[in-house]
């Protein structure tokens, strides 16, 4: 009986200090991206990779000038889309599928999403499911000391063409200190 319950600590032992070492890891930022770089340093940080548009394009509460096109994660294609805020410094990034249209929410995309990252960051912080009628909003949210990852799914039976996407943002858990 004592065996047993010496087994029985150490295999918890290893299971909390497994856990703990994905939670241990921080998140810098996306790939070779920094949070507060400018859009110059993101050029020579992604290299290639990265397309710079002719333009800005407005994005929620920021704009982008390079995106990096044709990512595959889990057999589906993204685009990433490097956000900056209107000092001109990296304040986020989205992950998003090239798929923008779907008649029911993409929720295998979503679970082969949520798998892999909890392959490389363990279970997610918290969880969010918020389903009413004609929409659907599912995330779930991994916190380091640097950065959060949000994967997200989000589907809107109500616009028309049916409004559906999925994807990853990666952005700052605290501001950005100058």
């Amino acid at each position: 009986m004592k065996r047993i319950s010496i087994i029985a600590v150490i295999v918890l032992l290893f299971s909390v200090s497994t856990s703990s070492q994905n939670k241990s890891k921080d998140i810098q930022g996306w790939e070779e991206t920094r949070w507060g770089m400018t859009s110059d340093e993101i050029g020579k940080a992604l290299g290639s990779r990265a397309q710079k548009l002719t333009d800005f394009e407005g994005y929620g509460y920021g704009y982008y000038e390079y995106l990096v096109p044709e990512i595959t994660l889990r057999g589906s294609t993204f685009t990433a889309l490097l956000i900056m805020d209107y000092t001109g410094k990296l304040s986020s990034v989205d992950v998003r599928s090239n798929e923008y249209e779907s008649q029911k929410p993409q929720r295998d995309i979503f679970d082969a999403l949520d798998s892999m990252l909890i392959a490389q960051y363990g279970a997610p912080d918290a969880k969010k499911d918020e389903p009413s009628s004609g929409q659907v909003h599912l995330s779930h949210i991994w916190k380091f000391q640097t950065s959060t990852v949000e994967l997200w799914l989000y589907w809107d039976n109500h616009s028309r063409p049916v409004s559906s996407n999925v994807g990853i943002s990666y952005y700052p858990t605290a501001a950005v200190k100058p």
